[in-house]
């Protein structure tokens, strides 16, 4: 796509010299002649401007008060100074107003538009909200089609699965850690709304007899309480599905009256003598260790090959990061149906909890996200809104983070990102990549506040 760039300066040869540069490497490109008309021509634009480019002296108000100001006129644009003073109060000034980074004007000019390609990238990462990426639409197609959210090719396999056994009749066997969405699987699988979906959490039953009594059912005076004859969840569920959530947790003798029921197509109700045929499906869940658990003798080995017929292993949301934006977005427009208040992402916050590891997967982030909108009172969430939970343990070489990203104020902060950058790059070509800044840029900064780069830069190839 092509970015907009609005160019200031009091110089109309150097206005028309660097607007003939931009526009051949692909920008759209404005220009004013002072700051006081780069003010005016950003009040009154509804145009969206990717970067400034300001010279830094000029008659009137000068590039750093003109930056200052465009951070409340327009808070997302990124600031660059293109400047022939490269003096320290002039690079000081200029990122102290919030100047991304300062490029002298007599050097190499691929400085210019290696900046100005970081700067929009910066821009589209931090600026603009999050997006789905357009090359995975058939596989968010397909999720939306069996109910499911999501763009990964893992997932979309797994819709594919769903709708080729919607018109089995055979048992299916759900494997995935806990909050992968094992229950929204089986409703994808299910997927006839006109069918009953009953599911059970195997777990919630404290002893066998309860098992077969809420699946079975009871005759009256079968025990104690028994007062009338009931039904149970695979009779009443009649041709439609039976979820059994967390069947590694039956007992042994719940697991050989569930194999008998899977093998006869026939259940006996707890009391009575006489057996009662079923029609219903069987879909069950587990962790991905139940293998595991019939090598140690504590699940039945005929009930596992029983269950296994078909069988979906649904990978943990780590192993499928690029399924975190959408889940998010999907919980946002819940929380907007349900609230009325409108809530969106950056790019950037998001590409940040991407890299989470969410050990309790998607219903881990649903809680998390649905508590952070609650929490927020700003309309658009920002990396600053979340917990720092989410930075802990990341190298500053993964983190989505540059100067700008920091508060100049915050002096102690700025040292410590570039000290860590330059002892993990290596060279200050890589660490100024790093940091969204060109070389020349960071040799000044590090001259300024008084870091002895080569030292850092020595030390880091001897580990």
């Amino acid at each position: 796509m092509k970015y907009r760039i609005l160019v200031v300066d009091d110089n109309d040869g150097n206005i028309q010299s660097t607007r003939l540069l931009l526009e051949e490497w692909g920008f759209q490109v404005d220009t004013a002649n002072s700051g006081e008309n780069a003010l005016r021509v950003l009040t009154g634009s509804a145009d969206e401007y990717a970067v400034a480019l300001l010279d830094y002296r000029m008659p009137g108000l000068n590039g750093a008060q003109v930056a200052s100001r465009l951070q409340k006129i327009r808070p997302d644009m990124i600031v660059l100074m293109y400047s022939c003073d490269d003096s320290r109060e002039a690079l000081k000034y200029s990122l102290k107003a919030g100047a991304l980074d300062f490029i002298e004007k007599d050097s190499n000019p691929l400085i210019l538009k290696d900046t100005l390609d970081l700067a929009c990238q910066r821009f589209e990462e931090t600026a603009r909200l999050y997006q789905p990426t357009l090359d995975k639409s058939e596989n968010c197609r397909v999720l939306r089609e069996i109910g499911l959210v999501g763009q990964s090719d893992k997932m979309a396999e797994i819709a594919s699965r769903c709708l080729n056994y919607r018109d089995k009749t055979a048992p299916v066997l759900l494997l995935g850690e806990t909050g992968v969405g094992k229950e929204l699987v089986a409703k994808a699988i299910h997927g006839n709304f006109e069918e009953r979906f009953f599911a059970v959490n195997c777990a919630a039953f404290a002893d066998s007899q309860l098992t077969e009594s809420e699946l079975f059912g009871y005759e009256k005076g079968a025990f104690t309480g028994a007062s009338t004859r009931k039904s149970g969840i695979l009779e009443v569920a009649g041709t439609g599905t039976v979820f059994l959530d967390e069947v590694d947790k039956l007992g042994v003798r719940a697991q050989g009256t569930l194999l008998r029921a899977l093998r006869e197509k026939k259940i006996r109700r707890v009391g009575a003598f006489k057996e009662t045929p079923i029609t219903c499906r069987i879909i069950a869940a587990a962790k991905p260790d139940l293998l595991k658990r019939v090598e140690a003798g504590t699940f039945l080995p005929d009930l596992y090959y029983r269950l296994n017929f078909l069988c979906i292993e649904i990978p943990p949301l780590r192993q499928r990061s690029e399924d975190i934006g959408l889940l998010i977005q999907h919980i946002c427009l819940k929380y907007e149906r349900e609230t009325g208040v409108k809530r969106s992402f950056r790019a950037q916050a998001v590409r940040l909890l991407e890299r989470y590891p969410w050990p309790g997967n998607v219903g881990e982030l649903e809680a998390c996200i649905s508590g952070l909108l609650v929490d927020t009172k700003n309309e658009t969430i920002d990396i600053a809104s979340l917990d720092t939970r989410f930075q802990e343990g990341s190298e500053v070489s993964d983190l989505p983070v540059t100067l700008a990203d920091l508060d100049t104020k915050y002096e102690a902060d700025r040292r410590k990102l570039i000290t860590l950058t330059l002892r993990e790059s290596g060279s200050q070509r890589r660490a100024a990549a790093r940091l969204g800044i060109n070389e020349s840029s960071l040799r000044t900064i590090v001259s300024r506040i008084g870091l002895e780069s080569r030292r850092l830069e020595v030390k880091s190839s001897r580990v």
